[in-house]
This record gives C-alpha cells, structure tokens and sequence, in this order.
C-alpha cells in the first residue's frame, strides 16, 4: 500500500459536476443527508458486446483501461474468456445519482437504473451498505468504488473527474456481474451451483431467499443470484487487513476525509478482537 495520501483537495465545481462528465445535471439532494449538491446523470461504459469483452480481458491481464466521459474505449478481446459467452446485451446506459459532501469527505453515488438493489448488501461483493439512502421511494446502498486508503488523487485532475472516471470502470465490473449471475442454494461463498444464466437472460426477481431458525436474527440464506466480480480489488477490505495494510495517518479506507487512525481504527480493532 503507498504511503499517506498529502494531495491537496480543491473545492467541487458548483456550475457542472466535472468538464470531462457533461452529462450530469444538479438535481434535489435526498433527505436526510449531508451532502452539498446532488448530481444525476448517465453513463454508458461499453459500446458494443465485443468492446465488453475487450474490457473483461485488458482487466484481468492487469492492462490500462481507457476512457472518456464515462465510456471505454473500444478494445477487442485478444484472447478467449469463460465469461464472453455471456456478456450480451452489454450497451447498458446505467442512471447514477453523485452525493458531493463536505470536504475533506470523498462523493458517494448510487445506481438508479439498472437500481442497485437493497438485497445485493447480502451477495454482492462491493456495496457500501453504510451509506444507505432513501431515493425515488426506493431504499439504495452506496457503491464502494474504491478504497479511499488506496486511492490517489491526481493533481492534474478535478477530483470529481477522478471520481467519475473510477466510478465509470465500477460500473462495467458491476455490469459484468450482472450478466454472470449464477443461482446458488447455502450461505456464501460456500454456496452449491444450481444454475447458470443463459445468454442476454433478464431476471425478473434475483432476491435472496431466506429463512430464520427460529430466532429473526439467525438468518440463513437459502437460494441466491451471485455474479463474477472481475479484476483486481483491495488489499485492505475487512478489519483484518485494514489493520495490516493501512497505515494510522492514511485515509481512512471508508472515505470520510479523515486519518485512519481517527476514524475507522477503533472500531476495527474491536471487531477484530470479537472474531477471535
């Protein structure tokens, strides 16, 4: 992990959200929340089914992802993938709503359409739970697009087009996740298979089934939809590598702007210390 993040942090634009992100436009923020603006807007990472796949592969042979204004460039897969067959229907324009709050704290942004549902807080591998709001008479976790403790920002560059263009490559490994649903029947991630999607397949309900043995608070999941979460992700993603990989006066991993040390670090440790 490098070292402490010392880039200095310039206020948001408040006429546009960023140059390169044209397409969002300033909205009525959600209530209940802290944030200073809020942002709606589109963005469609993948052009065709081909450029999809093209992106799947330049990710995990750990290659540089191009991108513009909330769209990858156009890369045909070099080689052959287990998941290609099944990203279909690819050219998604995802509605995503963009929190701006107050400094020092990194944005938070949420996906409308395709919605990001409540339920995938139990099987999907990147929600920010945490960050739960009410919008449009729907209940939407956060999106945890990066690590804030791993995450740089360049000088060079509006934070917000930073922000932008990592929430641009979330969302394409997001729709990948989509399109490689599997069923599984027990708990994760130890789950036996029971199907796989076909091809361009929609699912009408992908909600976990559950039950609860004997006490509400003893849940056990029963059947659910999981997909394949490509690339590399966080070193630091529970309290264990957190306390390993992110140092006392780095950000904190939860992007609130703070030192680790003041903020998530405590509570680590006392997870931590009641799973031992």
């Amino acid at each position: 992990m490098g070292a402490a993040v010392t880039t200095a942090r310039t206020p948001y634009q408040a006429a546009s959200l960023a140059v390169d992100y044209p397409q969002f436009a300033q909205t009525r923020k959600p209530d209940q929340t802290t944030a200073t603006s809020a942002w709606v807007g589109e963005i469609q990472p993948f052009s065709s089914d081909e450029s999809a796949r093209g992106f799947l592969h330049r990710l995990e042979e750990g290659k540089t992802i191009w991108l513009h204004g909330g769209r990858l460039r156009e890369e045909l897969p070099m080689k052959a993938h287990w998941a290609d067959p099944l990203l279909v229907n690819m050219t998604v324009r995802c509605r995503l709503l963009i929190l701006i709050q107050p400094l020092p704290a990194h944005p938070r942004a949420y996906l409308l359409d395709p919605l990001f549902a409540e339920h995938y807080g139990l099987v999907h591998p990147h929600p920010r739970y945490d960050q739960l709001i009410e919008y449009e008479g729907k209940r939407i976790p956060g999106l945890c697009i990066y690590s804030a403790s791993e995450f740089e920002y360049d000088p060079r560059r509006d934070d917000i087009s930073k922000f932008l263009n990592q929430l641009t490559i979330y969302t394409a490994r997001h729709l990948v996740w989509l399109r490689t649903r599997q069923l599984f029947r027990g708990f994760p991630p130890n789950g036996v298979l029971l199907r796989v999607l076909l091809p361009g397949e929609t699912l009408i309900n992908d909600m976990p089934s559950v039950v609860f043995a004997g006490d509400p608070r003893r849940m056990i999941m029963l059947d659910y939809w999981s997909g394949y979460w490509p690339g590399p992700t966080a070193r630091a993603f529970n309290p264990a590598t957190h306390l390993k990989f992110i140092g006392p006066n780095q950000q904190c991993w939860c992007g609130s702007g703070s030192t680790y040390k003041s903020c998530h670090r405590p509570l680590d440790k006392a997870k931590l210390a009641i799973s031992r």
